[in-house]
């Protein structure tokens, strides 16, 4: 591991006392944590976008879009519309808005799929009967746990790390057990590609590994406390609200597994919430028809229906929130054919599942985040827990309050007829019977409730915004997480100046900014800075663009176009998404452009980040306007990093098939690349290539192709796998 990061010694304790591990049924054994790493294929993300990226800019929660809205406000909300089929509950703090805001996050919208074999940092905590591997890089996630005791992998041990455009923040990586943290915010969270704290606790019984961080959106923080005993996998999510108002939160653990169309989830639910329709809709479990609305028809003498908690019965992608009625203790299974088991136990509201389905689509998005295996390797499921219904709903979180629980993992090999059952009650029975004995959970909450004050020894440290929050506050966020503030963080650096000082140093006015804020007390702090700089200017505005100010904001960054250094890119840029003319936008971000690569800004080290960054947005403007005169004119003073980014490759071939006629270009470039950030946008370059061919063909018979020579063309040369299928579709033709 790196040379800043501190060393872990071997940590060996005795785990459990005689009466816990009787309850368990194992003896107890000994447990370690070390440092290490794993091997796997790696696609990184790059830094993240250095532009702010705004409430009004954003579509739906996950999958991208090509395109820049302009104008700035509020944008257009998307409420949670349940259908009517469901009950009272699932229209109870039912999500206002699913949009996911990025500030004061940056966007993590850039990374490749050259799969670089890689060793990843890793933490193994472990004992006789269990490995796990936690990766401090991925906010702590558990990339896999190996059962030693049946010599299998619990999860879906993902030979990959390949994001697709899923998460909060866009990059997102499938596999493992993560913790989606986001207050009232729906998606795979800000956390999941950034580093998160990683500490250690000893016990008498052996170590905790805690994995925790500070919330940027809503100034709260979260934590999981990991720990082992003897065969069995706890996990203890803590979430603290230390502020006076209340605030509506979402959590789910989202845990991996790997899948073939025999697997099984056992659940003991009587209905379902599940999307395979779009919208929400609610049925028996776990035999329904998906997509069907009407499900109390049942088919000529009850034949109709079908088991959908085989996964290879469901064809469509969806989600499916299974609703298990109290006081039933609420748990989800993952099956597999022989029947080798693992059983999640929780005490929460929320329990679900999502599946790709089996139709193009699922199988090509689960290809390409397990690197294109093309053997179906890379098939998975996910199994969630949380304390809200759905995902499309939040929970309350009171202020100054913790919202904390208990949930636990262990894996078996089950009777395979009693769990593969044609008899749903009997397959459940199976696995309720494996259900923890309550004297067990409540022993380990007292357990965990023992040292949620204690401060772990830090063996990771994660991102500055915590030390830098204590900092502001002058007190601790929380007892039992330990943050601190890096002296050389450049992007920390303003914020630490305005708190000391009251204002932003030179050496920070002369550089490109890397960070924002636009909590309430940040802004504050801003309004009341004595300083008249363009930086403070551009901050305000930046503050309250995303509270939906047009006016205000224009003028303050008009302002500081005429102070001393506030001819500036970031502020050029601002003021062109504030046009509601897309000439007048373009203007603007020519000029940012422009600047960006003057000599003002040549030996920035952020410099490269920009231009990457704004150029691509730029041809995000110029395709969504078929602006091929202007694509061509900024891919001919583009460098290197921009040219390899998605947008600058689907400009490339815009021209050559648009402006050019020159279809074999396009087609050079579509075959040869595989466009890892673009998601739902799929559908451009699907039909780019269909096109394409068709105009090839065109242009060698010297003559316009009848429908029928058209539509042979095309299955011809169907759309290829590197392109594959849009994200969350239905349907495609290329792959099967």
């Amino acid at each position: 591991m790196k040379q800043d990061k501190m060393k872990l010694a071997l940590f060996t304790f005795v785990i459990l006392s005689d009466t816990i591990s009787r309850a368990l049924s194992f003896p107890s054994s000994l447990g370690t944590v070390t440092s290490s790493t794993i091997k796997r294929k790696d696609s990184p993300v790059l830094p993240g976008n250095v532009l702010p990226s705004f409430l009004f800019m954003q579509g739906g929660a996950e999958g991208g879009f090509i395109g820049l809205p302009l104008g700035g406000g509020r944008g257009s909300p998307q409420p949670y519309q349940p259908d009517d089929s469901c009950s009272d509950d699932i229209f109870t703090n039912d999500n206002p808005d699913l949009r996911s805001p990025q500030l004061p996050y940056l966007t993590q919208d850039q990374w490749g799929c050259q799969h670089d074999p890689t060793d990843l940092d890793a933490f193994f905590l472990e004992d006789d009967y269990l490995q796990v591997r936690i990766t401090p890089a991925f906010a702590g996630k558990v990339w896999g746990i190996t059962d030693k005791v049946n010599k299998r992998e619990m999860l879906f041990d993902n030979p990959a790390h390949q994001p697709a455009n899923i998460a909060d923040l866009r990059a997102w990586a499938s596999g493992g057990c993560e913790w989606n943290y986001s207050p009232g915010i729906i998606g795979h969270s800000a956390f999941t590609e950034t580093p998160s704290w990683v500490g250690v606790i000893e016990t008498p019984r052996g170590p905790i590994v805690r994995v925790y961080d500070f919330d940027r959106y809503n100034h709260t923080t979260w934590s999981v406390d990991m720990f082992i005993a003897n065969g069995i996998f706890w996990a203890h999510p803590r979430l603290t609200n230390n502020n006076p108002v209340d605030l509506q939160a979402y959590w789910w653990t989202c845990v991996a597994h790997h899948v073939t169309p025999e697997s099984r989830v056992l659940t003991p639910a009587t209905r379902v919430v599940q999307t395979t329709g779009g919208t929400s809709q609610c049925n028996d479990w776990p035999k329904f028809t998906s997509g069907f609305r009407n499900d109390s028809f049942t088919g000529l003498n009850g034949s109709y229906g079908v088991d959908n908690s085989y996964l290879g019965n469901i064809e469509p992608p969806g989600d499916f929130f299974v609703r298990i009625p109290q006081p039933i203790r609420p748990y989800i299974a993952h099956v597999e054919a022989d029947g080798y088991t693992v059983m999640h136990g929780h005490p929460l509201n929320g329990t679900k599942f999502f599946t790709w389905g089996q139709n193009g689509p699922g199988r090509f998005m689960q290809d390409f985040l397990a690197g294109f295996p093309g053997d179906r390797s890379g098939d998975y499921t996910e199994l969630q827990i949380g304390p809200a219904p759905t995902q499309m709903n939040t929970f309350p979180l009171p202020g100054m309050t913790d919202y904390e629980w208990t949930e636990w993992f262990s894996a078996f090999q089950a009777d395979v007829n009693k769990v593969h059952s044609a008899d749903y009650n009997v397959a459940v029975g199976e696995t309720d019977s494996r259900y923890l004995s309550d004297a067990t959970i409540a022993d380990m909450n007292a357990f965990f409730a023992t040292y949620a004050d204690t401060d772990p020894t830090v063996v990771q440290t994660g991102t500055d915004w915590g030390g830098l929050e204590e900092l502001r506050r002058k007190s601790r966020l929380r007892k039992g997480l330990v943050f601190n503030v890096s002296s050389t963080s450049v992007d920390a650096a303003p914020w630490v100046e305005l708190v000391t000082m009251g204002q932003f140093s030179t050496q920070t006015l002369s550089r490109l900014p890397t960070s924002y804020m636009v909590h309430d007390d940040w802004l504050a702090l801003l309004q009341s800075s004595q300083q008249e700089s363009y930086l403070r200017n551009l901050h305000i505005a930046i503050n309250l663009m995303e509270r939906g100010d047009v006016v205000q904001p224009l003028t303050l960054l008009k302002d500081s176009l005429q102070m001393q250094g506030g001819n500036h890119p970031v502020t050029l840029r601002c003021i062109g998404l504030l046009q509601s003319n897309p000439t007048d936008a373009a203007g603007y971000l020519w000029q940012a452009w422009n600047l960006t690569l003057s000599p003002k800004f040549a030996h920035d080290p952020t410099q490269p980040r920009l231009v990457l960054n704004l150029g691509t947005e730029m041809f995000s403007l110029f395709l969504q306007n078929s602006d091929w005169a202007s694509c061509a004119q900024l891919l001919s003073v583009s460098p290197a990093n921009l040219l390899a980014s998605d947008l600058a490759l689907i400009a490339q071939a815009s021209v050559l098939l648009y402006a050019q006629n020159n279809p074999s270009g396009a087609i050079s470039i579509l075959q040869e690349n595989c466009f890892p950030t673009i998601a739902s946008a799929r559908p451009v370059l699907e039909n780019m290539w269909l096109q394409a061919v068709v105009m090839r063909q065109t242009i060698i018979a010297n003559r316009t192709l009848t429908p029928a020579e058209a539509r042979n063309t095309r299955i011809k040369y169907p759309v290829p796998r590197n392109i594959g299928c849009t994200y969350g579709a239905s349907f495609c033709s290329n792959y099967w």
